[in-house]
């Protein structure tokens, strides 16, 4: 195995949040693959970043392989709402790749501290430098939020 593959890593480009929250999802099913290798799945463009569908198209082509890896979107209008699926899906094992920032940035929603008012939920977010982010529900929900009639939306891993 190639040195540090199997580490959290930041972006390697501006851009290149999808491919490398993409990498930290399967990362954490087990599943070690390069950010440029997904960023090729994902159809990647320096000037656009990641779309939703390309980063589905990526899981799907690694599901070929491991079959375990089905990604289901996440898509809810109401902010109780989300939080509840978002914690459910952790719960379960899954990981989330959420839409943050107003639809401009990707990072891994991948654990949970606690359960109800005191919950905290684990992000891990490529481009900051502090690579991990502990948020309270409502924290998580200011970034979460995008625009549109769904505003909070994922896809669960």
């Amino acid at each position: 195995m190639e040195e540090g593959v199997g580490v959290l890593r930041f972006q390697s480009t501006t851009a290149s949040c999808g491919p490398a929250s993409l990498r930290t999802a399967l990362l954490a099913r087990g599943i070690v693959r390069s950010e440029d290798e997904l960023a090729s799945l994902a159809g990647f463009k320096a000037s656009e970043g990641t779309s939703p569908k390309g980063i589905v198209r990526a899981l799907a082509a690694i599901a070929v392989e491991h079959p375990e890896v089905q990604p289901a979107l996440l898509s809810e209008a109401r902010d109780e709402i989300a939080i509840l699926r978002l914690v459910n899906c952790l719960m379960g094992g899954s990981v989330v790749i959420l839409c943050v920032d107003d639809n401009e940035h990707w990072s891994v929603a991948f654990g949970l501290l606690g359960l109800g008012v005191s919950t905290i939920i684990h992000v891990y977010d490529p481009a900051e430098t502090e690579m991990v982010k502990h948020y309270k529900p409502g924290e998580l929900l200011a970034r979460w939020r995008g625009p549109g009639k769904k505003p909070y939306y994922g896809i669960i891993v």
